[in-house]
């Protein structure tokens, strides 16, 4: 998509170029240099060019407004507490200060954050994580010896795909089988 440079704008002491796509007619707002077509520099978009000054007010608002939501999350078996401090402008991200001051940021805020809890939740949800990461190491480790036992009698499952292994894959032998009782009733008695 094309796009045509219509005019330089000031939003509230920041300076923005605005653009026309040649496909729709559509208005975007990019900061000031930037390009619509690099990954992300949109800021605002609009199909009606009055439409768009009060959407760079209240973007620029948005921008300076500082906000502190706390929450925990499970991670690699233990929470871990952190503060949500806002949306990253153009990827949409959740922006992160953990408590022990790494800063990070979340593709999703929903299904796997958790308000914070009271110490003794805190404790017993660590301790169950711990458990549940062990038994998944216990898993994966039965589950790896179970594939070395069973390896031995393992069938390919198709003709071409074992080389030089010539041991009958369970579906020859259900064939074989199917053609044995088939010219075993078909045999004339003597």
């Amino acid at each position: 998509m094309n796009y045509l440079k219509l005019k330089e704008i000031e939003v509230e002491g920041n300076p923005f170029d605005v653009y026309v796509s040649d496909y729709r007619g559509e208005f975007v707002v990019v900061a000031r240099g930037a390009k619509p077509s690099d990954h992300g520099a949109i800021v605002a978009s609009e199909m009606v060019f009055d439409k768009l000054l009060p959407v760079m007010k209240r973007k620029s608002k948005e921008a300076k407004t500082r906000v502190e939501v706390p929450f925990c999350r499970m991670d690699h078996g233990v929470l871990r507490m952190g503060v949500a401090r806002g949306i990253h402008a153009s990827k949409g991200t959740v922006l992160v200060t953990w408590s022990n001051g790494d800063k990070d940021e979340l593709e999703k805020y929903s299904h796997d954050t958790f308000e914070i809890p009271p110490q003794d939740v805190i404790e017993k949800a660590n301790e169950l994580a711990k458990a549940v990461l062990a038994k998944r190491e216990d898993l994966a480790a039965t589950e790896k010896e179970l594939e070395r036992v069973l390896k031995p009698y393992a069938q390919r499952p198709d003709i071409y795909a074992r080389g030089a292994d010539r041991t009958a894959t369970i579906k020859e032998r259900v064939a074989a089988a199917i053609a044995g009782t088939i010219a075993a009733e078909e045999k004339p008695p003597a």
